[in-house]
């Protein structure tokens, strides 16, 4: 048995159109028969296909009768997809494979072959596709509200222009009436014309809540500006987005304006997920990449992921578990404790927690919830624990108990190595330094991963660097003097271009800066002694002193920040802004790393 195509698009115009027309237009087989197939490949020119067009837009829904893929027929039992080099650079089919995989067809990872039988299965969910078109329309709902309407055109735009938060501000009373909006896109925050009344803001607002609220992810029922609310919400209509909810009833003392404050943090749309395929795809050098997956596989031992708010730590983590080979085998169990749950990879078990609104200045700890779902873990025989954020002694106790016999990944609010160190052992959390400094095997620390997100330049209009950007001249002298650097040899925004989408910073997205330590067994012997800036001393030890290196084992955050500003990737002014000294704080580092004398004289 031969295989050939497909199905032909509807319109006929696709590639392949050589192809005899009978087996385009084949009739549709009959109840109990099989779906025939169309004459041999080799018949076929191998011409790269194309996706079919509306109106003059490109279309990017693809059904399996859009799609004219050149079959390579190698026996009887699979179609083999994506078998040259030509094919598996097209858009196209790779994206036809990707729909594959969601509907749950089997594709070989290594072949791209599928078996015949999912051709079947296809043509019978097209044909019922078809036959749904003849059947009785549907009575219509209730056109939407236009405030609702203005909700989703609003999260449309957030996705659209990449943005990972947006903010909605209700203000009425002292002489305010409005509603603001906001996005942060690629760090920077973007407010958005609305005219929208205080009233309509809450209309607005309610009417989301009350439409795409997950399922019990609410903390209260009904909708209202006057208490907390978090939870989860879901948008078909905005690309299926997915987003993290949460209001807090906001006063201003100085207007006496009040009103409900919405924050929503974008979790994945179709086609993006809030984690990468792997940490070198986030912005990692592949010697941090190699000590990330180390950490993340050893079988024991406390491994943190620190840095401020926004700085993806929980991309981190989600990435680190979505390349995990044993939770992606399912050979091992996975628990993360979570409020929300975000963390969404295959593999990984969710322990939801919902808390009810407390007052926060009545001296109640909130945390009895994490705490409790702690000690059920425990007893669930995990291989894997993320129990969140180390927040107090009570979860740093039951941590601390974890890491005896299974793995701990957790998240904490640090800005580098030493200062996580300090606040682990602090009267406020008192991690014990000998458990930190133990052994990975007897529950010690495995890794410390710092990390920030900063802005990508778009490589189409960024400029070189000058003294009249923002830069001062101490900090000028200081990269002259300290790292070797020229002005010249960096680069800062441009002004926006088509490669960019017009971005008015001149930005593509973000890229992740690090610094990650693996205790060897003298650091961990100073942690033991509580010598943590000896044990600092002795991770930057490992530093090869150079900023055009691409390894950056033993260096710090704000050198690896300036390794991609050397390399074009950010901007110089947010590297400078790190630290925010007219010397970039040099003296904090005693061993600073100096550029190639002659790459950069």
């Amino acid at each position: 048995m031969t295989l050939a195509k497909w199905f032909a698009p509807r319109d006929g115009n696709a590639p392949g159109a050589g192809a005899p027309a009978a087996a385009a237009r084949s009739p549709a087989p009959g109840p109990g028969t099989t779906a025939p197939l169309a004459p041999a490949a080799a018949a076929l020119p191998r011409t790269e296909p194309t996706l079919p067009r509306h109106r003059g837009v490109l279309r990017t829904e693809l059904r399996v009768t859009d799609i004219v893929a050149l079959i390579d027929a190698r026996d009887d039992h699979l179609l083999h997809i994506l078998h040259s080099e030509q094919q598996r650079r097209s858009v196209v089919l790779r994206h036809f494979v990707n729909e594959l995989r969601k509907r749950n067809y089997r594709i070989d990872p290594t072949t791209y072959s599928v078996p015949i039988t999912t051709l079947q299965q296809l043509q019978e969910e097209e044909r019922s596709a078809e036959s749904a078109k003849f059947l009785p329309a549907t009575p219509k709902t209730q056109p939407e509200a236009p405030e609702l309407r203005m909700f989703i055109d609003l999260m449309s735009a957030a996705v659209r222009y990449g943005a990972s938060d947006v903010r909605l501000s209700v203000q009425h009373g002292g002489g305010m009436d409005r509603t603001l909006a906001s996005m942060r896109i690629n760090g920077q925050k973007r407010s958005i014309p609305v005219k929208m009344s205080a009233a309509q803001g809450e209309k607005m607002i309610g009417s989301a809540y009350a439409t795409f609220i997950s399922a019990g992810s609410g903390n209260v029922e009904l909708w209202s500006g006057e208490q907390r609310q978090e939870g989860f919400m879901s948008i078909p209509a905005a690309r299926d987005l997915r987003l993290r909810y949460n209001l807090i009833p906001m006063a201003d003392g100085a207007s006496g304006a009040k009103g409900p404050d919405v924050s929503l943090r974008l979790l994945g749309w179709k086609g993006r997920s809030m984690r990468f395929r792997s940490p070198l795809e986030a912005g990692f050098s592949a010697d941090q990449a190699e000590d990330l997956a180390a950490a993340a596989e050893s079988p024991r031992g406390l491994m943190l992921i620190v840095g401020p708010t926004g700085s993806g730590k929980s991309t981190l983590l989600a990435t680190l578990l979505g390349q995990h080979p044993d939770v992606l085998a399912g050979s091992i169990n996975c628990f993360t404790i979570e409020d929300p749950p975000e963390i969404d990879v295959p593999g990984v078990r969710a322990v939801p927690i919902k808390r009810a609104n407390k007052d926060r200045g009545s001296g109640k700890s909130d945390d009895d919830a994490f705490v409790g779902a702690m000690r059920d873990l425990l007893r669930h025989d995990p291989d894997i624990c993320v129990p969140g954020e180390i927040r107090d002694a009570v979860s740093c106790g039951l941590v601390s108990q974890m890491t005896y016999s299974h793995k701990v990944m957790c998240t904490f609010h640090a800005s580098d190595f030493i200062s996580t160190l300090l606040r682990l052992c602090s009267k406020e959390i008192a991690y014990p330094p000998s458990s930190l400094g133990a052994a990975p095997l007897a529950g010690g620390l495995v890794a410390v991963a710092s990390v920030l997100l900063l802005p990508r330049l778009c490589p189409n209009c960024s400029r070189p660097a000058s003294s009249d950007d923002e830069i001062r001249p101490g900090d000028e002298r200081a990269l002259r003097e300290h790292y070797g650097l020229a002005l010249s040899a960096l680069r800062v925004a441009g002004g926006g271009c088509e490669h960019c989408n017009h971005d008015p910073c001149g930005f593509m997205g973000r890229t992740s800066i690090g610094e990650i330590v693996t205790p060897d067994r003298e650091i961990s012997a100073l942690i033991r002694q509580e010598d943590f800036h000896g044990a600092y001393r002795r991770y930057r030890s490992f530093s090869d002193g150079r900023l055009d290196s691409p390894v950056m084992r033993g260096k710090t955050l704000f050198e690896h920040a300036l390794s991609k500003a050397l390399a074009g990737h950010v901007s110089i002014v947010d590297v400078i802004k790190l630290v925010d000294s007219p010397a970039m704080q040099a003296a904090m580092d005693e061993r600073r790393p100096t550029a190639h004398s002659g790459a950069h004289a």
